[in-house]
């Protein structure tokens, strides 16, 4: 029951992921680059945080151990990154449906950027990740509504769900 689930919501952060990117991009104004007051001081600095952590938590997840920020390698430049994002975000959608359940009882020895062990269940990591995608999303959401931004979409979960024949 617990991968269903975690299939479940893979699949809404693909959605949700996509349907941000699409909002920030049909607005009228540089939305990604704005000055805005936030956990991150632009909206493109929130989208890189959010491909961050769901880079580093899949390859961890993977028995890799990555050391930095992975998108220290665009130099803030949000130009065709919206492609990785989505690609990532797919990617996390194949890896949670190819594990198989006993997976999700087991946990993950990691270290943290600041070089910290620790060992999380399986399944506790991915909801972490997707709750803190979902965390993120709302703030740019809250951001572009103080930019003025129109036309916002629901990226909520019972949205996605009651569309749920989406082809993710």
């Amino acid at each position: 029951m617990i991968k269903d689930y975690l299939i479940s919501l893979s699949r809404y952060n693909l959605w949700a992921n996509t349907a941000i990117v699409n909002m920030v991009n049909s607005q009228s104004f540089d939305a990604v680059n704005t000055p805005v007051t936030n956990s991150f001081d632009t909206i493109g600095k929130t989208l890189f945080h959010i491909w961050d952590a769901q880079v580093i938590w899949l390859e961890r997840l993977k028995g890799s151990h990555p050391t930095d920020w992975p998108s220290k390698q665009y130099n803030a430049a949000l130009a065709g990154f919206e492609t990785y994002f989505i690609q990532q975000s797919s990617a996390m959608v194949e890896q949670v449906i190819a594990w198989e359940n006993t997976f999700y009882q087991q946990s993950t020895s990691y270290k943290n950027l600041k070089g910290e062990t620790f060992e999380t269940n399986n399944a506790d990591i991915l909801l972490h990740c997707f709750n803190h995608s979902t965390y993120h999303r709302g703030q740019i959401v809250t951001c572009m509504r103080q930019l003025g931004a129109v036309n916002i979409t629901s990226t909520d979960y019972i949205t996605f769900k009651r569309n749920d024949n989406i082809p993710y």
